[in-house]
């Protein structure tokens, strides 16, 4: 008997659309006892240790259930074929129906680490995210090998920085950065890296050899990677501080010219330390000291050395014109940083000759700040704009405006005699350092190199504004500064240049937008 004529019979058709029922209602059961849903009034057990003791119970109620739906159908269907007629006893012919072989089911969709694995390069050539109209932002939440590897591949002038920092590579030129593995204080965040090939800025520190012998060789193997410059060595020495542009994207030296310029001063040294040792107490056997071991220098610092020391006691603590050894007396007070040592020695002196080995332009070093901090007037040689990096102009005593090295001692001399002349070159210690020019060095000091550096990688140069005007300084060599006078002097020249530059384009004395 086929289908057609079983289902043409009333009775035979609603009994074949009950057993349809009935065989929901049993693949129903079924699953709810396989997936642990309510079956019967059971609803699972409060905690892990009774639960399977409520599901061996579920179950043993579900195989119950199962075997009296399976009886009720089988007396139906004996039911049934009786009848049926013809022998009385004939059972159901089943139903001649050819189900159609399902199609597999789709693979499951790859996971996020293996399209990271195996896709297919995009227009940025970027290995790992599927191509897309739109730049897919990296995952901050990989694992940090991961984040370094595609850092280089997203243009950093317009990614999440704060999701995906800026990341830099170098053999840190300030050594302490090693212990500091991500940026801080910094309006952009970075972090260093140990895979250079992967970095967006990959820094490199030549000496010997000059930079067009090592950056030539390193590919980039990265769209957006930029390539940096670091030295403090003068020009004079290292040509190549002068024509590095030529071969790097990003250059930081001591200029202030630079794209990244890095002061000797870098605003840790406190300047204004004021005479730790009174006059009274300093050393009558010599005026002036020096701390100078090469003795090849570019300019004529020998030669303004050896004519001072002719005409004032000097004590020379370096290689060149050596006479005299550090106490032990101060060594054994000053273990910290050698720096500390030199300050200990040159504070029992009147003068430091901190003369440059090079007259280089904006070659100013640690030498002239090392005087300050000790609380000694410094007498410098250096580059013609050394303006641009003192905080008074009246902090110093330049050897450039003598006519001879004598005649730079027999003043030295003088002063040394003349208590209330010398201390004129103290006097600014006592009031706010508000030069604009030094104020500029000090805006440049406050955020660290690698920190402008990664400003500089993200769009957001951090550089020198050049000015050329100065606050007025007037100087009464009876009481020293007046500073009531001063300040309103500055007010007004402020003023005035205020007024100037809102004619010429709507900025303010300082350099700032209004």
């Amino acid at each position: 008997m086929g289908l057609t004529s079983f289902l043409e019979n009333p009775r035979r058709r609603k009994l074949y659309l009950r057993i349809a029922l009935l065989l929901t209602i049993l693949g129903g059961i079924t699953y709810a006892g396989l997936y642990g849903l309510p079956i019967d009034g059971w609803h699972g057990a409060p905690d892990g240790g009774d639960r399977q003791f409520e599901g061996n119970r579920g179950r043993a109620k579900l195989t119950e259930q199962v075997g009296n739906l399976e009886d009720a159908l089988r007396r139906q269907a004996l039911d049934a074929a009786r009848e049926g007629g013809g022998e009385g006893r004939k059972a159901i012919a089943v139903p001649d129906v050819k189900l159609e072989q399902d199609d597999p089911p789709p693979a499951p969709p790859p996971s996020l680490s293996n399209q990271q694995g195996q896709g297919k390069k995009s227009s940025d050539q970027f290995v790992g995210i599927p191509p897309s109209k739109v730049e897919v932002q990296p995952d901050p939440s990989l694992p940090s090998p991961n984040v370094e590897e595609l850092a280089c591949s997203f243009d950093p002038t317009t990614r999440d920085l704060k999701k995906y920092p800026i990341t830099l590579c170098d053999e840190p030129y300030l050594r302490h950065d090693k212990d500091q593995p991500k940026g801080t204080n910094c309006p952009v965040p970075y972090q260093w890296t140990s895979r250079c090939e992967e970095a967006d800025l990959r820094i490199f520190e030549v000496l010997h050899g000059g930079i067009q012998s090592v950056v030539p060789k390193a590919e980039r193997k990265c769209a957006h990677q930029k390539y940096g410059y670091l030295s403090m060595e003068s020009a004079a020495y290292y040509g190549q501080v002068m024509n590095a542009k030529d071969y790097v994207d990003v250059v930081s030296t001591y200029r202030l010219d630079s794209d990244v310029p890095m002061t000797y001063w870098g605003g840790f040294m406190d300047i204004q330390r004021f005479s730790p040792v009174p006059l009274h107490k300093r050393r009558t056997d010599a005026i002036a000291a020096t701390f100078v071991s090469n003795c090849g220098a570019l300019n004529d610092r020998n030669k303004w050395m050896e004519g001072v020391s002719q005409v004032v006691p000097t004590h020379h603590y370096g290689t060149c014109f050596h006479n005299q050894a550090i106490p032990e007396r101060i060594k054994s007070k000053t273990k910290d940083h050698p720096w500390d040592l030199k300050y200990a020695v040159l504070e029992e002196y009147l003068f430091n000759l901190c003369f440059e080995n090079s007259d280089s332009p904006y070659y100013v070093t640690e030498k002239l700040y090392q005087a300050y901090v000790a609380g000694v007037v410094p007498v410098y040689l250096g580059p013609s704009n050394w303006q641009l990096h003192v905080p008074n102009l009246t902090s110093l005593i330049m050897a450039s405006d003598f006519d001879s090295p004598e005649q730079l001692g027999h003043y030295l001399k003088y002063l040394s005699e003349n208590s209330k002349e010398y201390e004129r070159y103290l006097e600014w210690k006592k009031y706010p350092m508000v030069r604009p020019a030094w104020k500029e060095i000090e805006r440049i000091a406050a955020k660290d190199v690698h920190c402008r550096f990664a400003m500089h990688v993200a769009g957001k140069p951090y550089k020198w504004r050049n000015k050329d005007f100065g606050a007025p300084e007037t100087m009464d060599g009876d009481v020293g500064i007046s500073v009531v006078e001063w300040k309103k002097k500055w007010a007004e020249e402020r003023e005035r240049l205020d007024k100037e530059a809102a004619k010429e384009g709507g900025k303010d004395a300082t350099g700032d937008e209004r």
